[in-house]
C-alpha cells in the first residue's frame, strides 16, 4: 500500500473513490491525495470545504470592507490589539490598524501528519507554556507574519498574527489563526492575499523533541539520535506492519512553541498546503 492509499484509510473512507479519486470519508468529505483536498457534497454538486488533513483550503469568503476588530472567533467580537505599536517598532511595520488585510486561515490540524511527516499532538498544543503565559497552540499571537518562511531577521515581517483559536471540525481540531498584512510595508503583497493570489500559509515552530508514531518503539528523540523508523528522518513516511496492522511512521512534535506563520508562493514546498483563508477583511 503506498503512503497517499494509507493516508485516505486513515481518514476512514466509506466509499469506493470517484472516478477524479476523491474519496469520502466519514466525517462527510471528499478528499484526495496526500494533502487530502476536500471537498463536501450539496445535492448534486461538490463544493470545496476544509481539509481534514494538511491545513485548509476554503473558496467560500467573503470581503467586509474595513473591520477594525475581526477575530476568529467572531467578525464582530472585539480582541485586544493594545499590543500593536510595541511590537511594530520591533517588526517594522504600522501600528495602526487600518494598514492592514486581515485573512483567517487554518494551519495546523491536531494529531494528523502533514507533509512532512510531523503531527501536533491535541495534548500538546493545548499544553500550558509558562515562558509565553498561553497553551501552546496561542504561542502564535504575536508572532511576526513573514514570506517564504524568510524569518531570521524579524524586520522583514510583512504582518503579525493577531489571534489564534483551536477550532472544532468534523471531529479534529484546527488552530486557526487571524493574521494582519501591513499594506503600508507591502502593497503589492496584501493586494495578493486580498485577492486570494496563488499563495499559501505555512507555520514555524521550534520543537524541543519529538516522538517515533509506531506502537511499541514511541522513541523520544531531542533531535540528536533517531530511532530506526525515523531513521535521522529518511524513514518518515515509511509503512511498518505492527501486530498485523499497517503503521505510518511519522514524528509527534513534544515541547514545541510556534514562532511564525508565513506566505508561501511555492506549495510543494509546504507542509500545509494550501492553507488559504475562508474570510478576509480589507
Amino acid at each position: 500500500m503506498n503512503r497517499n492509499n494509507l493516508l485516505s484509510e486513515l481518514l476512514n473512507p466509506i466509499a469506493p473513490p470517484r472516478p477524479d479519486n476523491h474519496v469520502l470519508t466519514k466525517g462527510g468529505m471528499y478528499v484526495k491525495g496526500d494533502y487530502v483536498f476536500a471537498e463536501t457534497q450539496e445535492g448534486d454538486k461538490y463544493v470545496p470545504g476544509v481539509c481534514a488533513f494538511d491545513g485548509c483550503k476554503l473558496d467560500q469568503f467573503s470581503i467586509h470592507g474595513k473591520t477594525h476588530t475581526a477575530t476568529t472567533r467572531s467578525p464582530n467580537k472585539p480582541i485586544d490589539i493594545s499590543w500593536l505599536p510595541f511590537c511594530a517598532e520591533q517588526y517594522q511595520i504600522s501600528p495602526n490598524i487600518n494598514d492592514y488585510v486581515l485573512v483567517e486561515v487554518a494551519n495546523v490540524v491536531a494529531d494528523v501528519p502533514n507533509r512532512n511527516m510531523d503531527a501536533f499532538p491535541y495534548t500538546e498544543l493545548t499544553a500550558w507554556r509558562t515562558a509565553n503565559s498561553r497553551p501552546a497552540y496561542a504561542t502564535f499571537i504575536g508572532k511576526p507574519v513573514h514570506q517564504d518562511h524568510d524569518n531570521l531577521d524579524d524586520t522583514k515581517a510583512k504582518g503579525v498574527i493577531f489571534d489564534a483559536t483551536l477550532t472544532p471540525f468534523r471531529g479534529k481540531y484546527h488552530v486557526k489563526l487571524l493574521k494582519g498584512f501591513d499594506r503600508s510595508k507591502d502593497a503589492k503583497l496584501a493586494k495578493e492575499v486580498q485577492e486570494r493570489g496563488s499563495i499559501g500559509h505555512s507555520m514555524g515552530a521550534l520543537v524541543e523533541r519529538t516522538e517515533c508514531s509506531i506502537p511499541d518503539c514511541n522513541f523520544i528523540s531531542d533531535g540528536t539520535e533517531t530511532c530506526k523508523h525515523i531513521n535521522g528522518g529518511a524513514g518518515k513516511g515509511g509503512i511498518y506492519i505492527v501486530n498485523g496492522a499497517k503503521h505510518l511512521a511519522y514524528e509527534r512534535m513534544l515541547d514545541f512553541y510556534f514562532i511564525e506563520d508565513s506566505l508561501i508562493h511555492f506549495p510543494n514546498d509546504q507542509a500545509y498546503i494550501y492553507a488559504l483563508s475562508d474570510t478576509i477583511w480589507a
